[in-house]
């Protein structure tokens, strides 16, 4: 059922409020001028802007009244309820229009959280309910307020199917050739091929892109998939992830066998969702964030996950070992589009004054992801640096398959150098020690050979390994994953051996009753700075 069926719906029933989410609210107006011709007594259906005030829709509202007193007239704009302030003026008088209006109010979700404009939709319920008239509120996301909750019916109008998308390129097609373009390729499959590039636009979007992306010989469809991508990654928070399949992927056998056979699978996922460190976005989440904005973004999200049925994972390990790379390879692999899905970016400029923005940002972002996807055919891979910064709650919605990423072993390092020497075009080599290094690691030393044109020995001077840099932060890191993960080279429980090989400066440490190691830097001198007076305190 579209969403304009489900509105002649509430209104054969008395439905007096109506709040719809488009992301089409221009064509939705015209599809209910439209769709009100033929229903009982053709009710005249009304928009209202900021800018043009009152506006009639359809043949509908050529059968008012009103017509002649305030639609017609374009030189009286105090009577076409013309400027954001004609907001209280139109709620005091739609109540007092004749026959059965119904009223489209446009971008209602900058005016709904106004007392003026809540008050007067309150006072419209009863009157409308009793006259038969309607008032819809129409907006990409709307947030009612506490007030309006229990009043307005919720709507949403789906984003074009790709069955939607494939008659509308067909029409494209049809009009291109009426246009002039006689040797216009098309094809049932074209149709298919130009719907699946462009699901998750909007109907208005996909049209125009479409038609731009035609020539003489057809449609560009590495045109179009990229113009469709641009126009979805409008969406705050939103990107394409690509990558180069499992070919660029040294290593990490278990986790790339879990996930092909998880691609190809019942129910396999229709798109691949990707949330980088995805800890570090929900800090404070469970208590230190005052503002709210972390608590009511991990609350959306995990009730979103569960209702959806999200197919969740959670990877974790050391920097560098290919978590990001094994999610944007996926894509590639098995032709599926990849979403990154960065939650920092959605809550970026958010606070205390602007709690709850960073949800509607979240639920917008959702929405597009939502329309590459069906339920229970979405995977979602998830980083993690600090497990125990994880909220309980996204952990139970990622408990399908938890991966840690260790060191990769020797054999998996000198093929990362081979695969690496191959991509810059570098001849063999002696390779320089390299102990503990990961793939970014390896594939930095590669880069700065090629650009410095020297050898791999003497790029690595250049080089600070990860093992190096974050030294107690991987070691606890492994032991806290020891014993819970996947081990995502070789399957099987992660376990940190204990009579592995250690630097000779490595320390036992205790900590909440559990022994660590830790490999602690050389010490620096201590410089002390004197501010006109010695330690001493003399002059």
């Amino acid at each position: 059922m579209s969403v304009c069926d489900e509105l002649c719906k509430a209104r054969n029933v008395g439905v007096p409020l109506v709040a719809i989410n488009t992301q089409e609210p221009t064509w939705l107006c015209s599809a209910i001028g439209e769709r009100m011709v033929g229903e009982q007594g053709s009710p005249p259906v009304v928009t209202w802007d900021c800018l043009r005030g009152l506006q009639g829709v359809g043949r509908g509202s050529m059968l008012w009244g009103l017509d002649a007193g305030v639609l017609q007239d374009e030189g009286r704009s105090e009577e076409r309820f013309v400027g954001d302030s004609a907001t209280d003026r139109l709620f005091s008088e739609i109540g007092q229009w004749p026959g059965e209006p119904i009223v489209i109010l446009l971008n209602a979700q900058r005016y709904v959280g106004m007392y003026a404009v809540m008050q007067g939709i309150c006072n419209l319920r009863d009157v409308l309910k009793r006259k038969g008239g309607m008032l819809v509120l129409v907006g990409p996301l709307i947030t009612l307020p506490v007030e309006l909750q229990q009043d307005v019916l919720m709507l949403t109008e789906p984003r074009p199917t790709r069955q939607e998308l494939a008659k509308l390129a067909t029409r494209v097609a049809i009009d291109a050739r009426a246009s002039g373009l006689s040797n216009f390729k098309w094809s049932e499959d074209e149709a298919t091929q130009c719907a699946d590039s462009m699901i998750g636009m909007g109907a208005f979007s996909a049209e125009q892109t479409l038609a731009l992306c035609a020539s003489e010989s057809g449609i560009d469809h590495a045109k179009l998939q990229q113009e469709a991508r641009k126009a979805i990654e409008q969406t705050r928070g939103i990107s394409f992830m690509n990558g180069a399949g499992f070919d660029g992927i040294v290593g990490l056998e278990a986790a790339k066998g879990f996930y092909s056979r998880l691609m190809r699978g019942p129910d396999k996922p229709l798109a691949v969702v990707y949330i980088d460190e995805i800890d570090d976005a929900m800090t404070g989440a469970s208590g230190g964030d005052l503002s709210g904005v972390s608590s009511d973004m991990l609350g959306y999200l995990s009730s979103w996950m569960e209702e959806y049925q999200v197919v969740g994972t959670l990877c974790t390990g050391v920097p560098g070992t290919g978590k990001s790379t094994i999610a944007a390879a996926l894509g590639t692999e098995f032709s599926v589009p990849v979403m990154k899905l960065d939650l920092g970016g959605v809550r970026a400029g958010t606070g205390e004054g602007l709690v709850g923005q960073a949800e509607m940002f979240l639920r917008l972002a959702i929405q597009s992801i939502e329309a590459v996807s069906e339920p229970r055919r979405l995977l979602m891979i998830a980083t993690c640096n600090k497990l125990r910064s994880l909220p309980a709650k996204l952990k139970a919605r990622l408990a399908l398959g938890s991966f840690f990423f260790d060191y990769p072993t020797p054999g998996a390092q000198e093929a990362a150098f081979a695969l690496w020497l191959g991509k810059y075009g570098l001849p063999q080599q002696e390779l320089p020690p390299h102990q503990q290094w990961v793939p970014r690691d390896i594939k930095q030393c590669c880069e700065l050979a090629f650009r410095l044109q020297c050898s791999l020995v003497e790029a690595a001077r250049y080089v600070v390994p990860a093992a190096q840099r974050d030294t107690r932060e991987i070691e606890t890191l492994r032991q806290e994953a020891s014993g819970r993960f996947i081990c995502a080279d070789k399957g099987g429980l992660f376990v940190v051996s204990s009579d592995a090989a250690e630097p000779a400066n490595a320390v036992t440490e205790e900590l909440a009753g559990r022994k660590f190691r830790f490999y602690p830097q050389p010490e620096q001198p201590m410089v002390e700075k004197k501010m006109g007076f010695d330690l001493g305190g003399d002059k």
